[in-house]
């Protein structure tokens, strides 16, 4: 047991600050008994100490405020920071001056592990200090330290999962509810599950700064954005998601991060799922991941994917790992290999052509089911394809195109895909 508190700072006291000073404070005696430290926040970074609602926090747990961060890195009794900025900059200018003066730092910032982690993880080795990410990926469920400890001596394949509750939201509402995209996309900013400027939501950004943190864990590998096959949900409409219904699959944005002998590949993208697989049950803002491993097989992991309470619930995991054992995720990271794109399923789905054009022999070889099902007066048609290359499947969408004005194509999640060479 050690008597020495535990002097924290934390960088941002905004709706996830305010819950785990909150959470800190009502699990402190838990913490105590369990870790045989107390824990104080000493210090937290604002924009302004004259917020009257940053001042109520501050005075209700016995903070100081600071406009400053060398009020913080100068101070010797400070040993843990919290950053709860968001955004890149100035986080990654605060959290490398915490690093070099062999502070330990929690974050929760995906969009900094994800562009900086190499370069943060090489710091916080050099000067020897913790560096934990857990509530950077999906929000409250427990992904990194499960992917580092329970995978510890297994081999992870592949991950599959819906990690942008925006979009996963939106995609509801539109089904569900028949929403256009810009009502859903409405809906989620007053909701507050979406910002003013849904950019990183919509486009896929925020799913692929997660793909990117994800094979960092795993792989140890830093791939950068533009290693990533990105696509986003703005160009869906809710009479596409209700149709594809009709023929048995929901839309979801799937994050993809696979293995393929010694490279990668990592994939943000609208993709087709069957209404019966576990992953098409997961709706609204929550989130989910499927890892596939040689030894455990499939795992799922499920829960809210942002919101102040589950991220700061996080954050308090990282700081009890911190506190019992004092080892960090941070590790060295190579440069990432990307493998060749490897065929996969594709579902075409088109109304069905007033004129008469087949398919080519050698076309016909890619199909592997072609369904037709009508809705109200029009009759439409499912193309499902065998695993195919990006090559064939726009032959395959140019070929349609000349037949009907509509025309759609997204990737078909296939949960009984086997890995090559296994």
């Amino acid at each position: 047991m050690e008597d020495k508190p535990l002097n924290i700072a934390i960088l941002g006291l905004g709706s996830v600050g305010g819950k785990v000073v909150e959470l800190l404070a009502h699990h402190q005696k838990k913490m105590v008994d369990q870790t045989g430290r107390k824990i104080q926040i000493k210090t937290a970074l604002v924009r302004s100490v004259t917020q009257s609602d940053k001042r109520s926090i501050a005075q209700r747990y016995g903070i100081e405020l600071t406009e400053s961060i060398e009020t913080i890195t100068n101070d010797p009794e400070i040993e843990l920071v919290i950053e709860l900025l968001g955004r890149i900059h100035p986080a990654k200018e605060y959290i490398e001056a915490c690093l070099m003066k062999q502070k330990s730092v929690i974050t929760a910032n995906k969009d900094l592990v994800a562009s900086h982690g190499a370069s943060l993880n090489d710091l916080a080795q050099t000067y020897n200090v913790a560096l934990l990410y857990e509530a950077s990926v999906g929000g409250g469920i427990p992904i990194i330290q499960t992917l580092q400890q329970q995978f510890a001596f297994d081999e992870i394949t592949k991950m599959t999962g819906i990690l942008n509750g925006t979009t996963n939201f939106i995609l509801s509402k539109m089904l569900d509810e028949s929403l256009s995209y810009e009502h859903a996309l409405a809906l989620a900013q007053e909701l507050g599950y979406a910002e003013s400027d849904p950019f990183n939501d919509v486009s896929g950004t925020d799913a692929a700064y997660k793909a990117i943190v994800l094979a960092q864990v795993v792989y140890k590998i830093a791939p950068s954005l533009e290693q990533v096959a990105l696509e986003g949900i703005e160009d869906l409409s809710s009479d596409y998601l209700a149709l594809v219904k009709q023929f048995g699959y929901k839309v979801k944005l799937l994050t993809t991060v696979k293995a393929v002998a010694d490279q990668v590949e990592l994939q943000v993208a609208p993709t087709l799922i069957d209404t019966q697989q576990l992953l098409a049950q997961i709706d609204q803002e929550t989130n989910a991941l499927v890892i596939e491993s040689k030894q455990i097989g499939q795992t799922f992991l499920s829960g809210p994917g942002a919101g102040a309470a589950p991220t700061a619930s996080s954050v308090l995991a990282d700081l009890y790992h911190y506190l019992t054992t004092q080892t960090s995720t941070s590790s060295s990271l190579k440069p990432a290999t990307l493998g060749k794109k490897t065929p996969k399923i594709y579902g075409i789905c088109f109304e069905q052509p007033t004129q008469i054009k087949k398919f080519t022999n050698q076309q016909l070889t890619w199909i592997d089911t072609i369904v037709h099902q009508t809705v109200e007066t029009k009759t439409y048609i499912m193309v499902r394809t065998k695993p195919i290359l990006e090559a064939e499947k726009t032959q395959l969408c140019t070929q349609i195109a000349e037949l009907t004005s509509f025309s759609k194509c997204l990737e078909i999640f296939d949960a009984k895909e086997k890995e090559d060479g296994q």
